[in-house]
């Protein structure tokens, strides 16, 4: 099905990306905003040596740079269904343009290490641990049966 919020939003979040990147972006911010990003902005060029010209215009431009080069988003979802598909269909620069980290189910022999690994502050007896790492991992089994139904 369609997502109508998470479409509205993400094409929010990208409409704010691409007005964020246009030459004219100067109009986002009032005048003593610009006077400070200019003047913040002209002293790191300078403390990285960057041979420029000091128009707003250019200023801008070096401003734009290090926000693209800093600017991180992150997008959660849900792979799950026909949802998933449909979503970057309808964004394709979410394949074309991001980086995907895929969270795929844990592997017994690594929650068995997790729980022993932090249980072991714990001093419990060595019966009793293994006791408590089992209840974990069934916790933990129990929460992603339930959060696939």
């Amino acid at each position: 099905g369609h997502d109508p919020d998470l479409a509205s939003n993400l094409e929010y979040q990208f409409d704010f990306v691409k007005v964020l990147f246009l030459p004219s972006n100067t109009n986002l911010y009032t005048n003593e905003e610009k006077a400070e990003i200019l003047e913040k902005i002209q002293a790191v060029a300078k403390d990285e040596g960057k041979k420029m010209d000091s128009s707003p215009m250019t200023l801008f431009g070096y401003f734009n740079e290090r926000v693209r080069a800093n600017l991180h988003l992150v997008v959660a979802m849900s792979p799950i269904g026909d949802t998933f598909g449909t979503r970057l269909r309808m964004f394709p620069s979410l394949i074309n343009c991001c980086t995907i980290d895929w969270f795929t189910a844990w592997p017994d022999d690594a929650l068995e290490m997790v729980a022993t690994s932090l249980l072991q502050e714990t001093k419990l007896e060595a019966s009793l641990l293994a006791h408590c790492v089992t209840v974990c991992k069934y916790f933990h089994h129990s929460i992603d049966d339930l959060a696939h139904r």
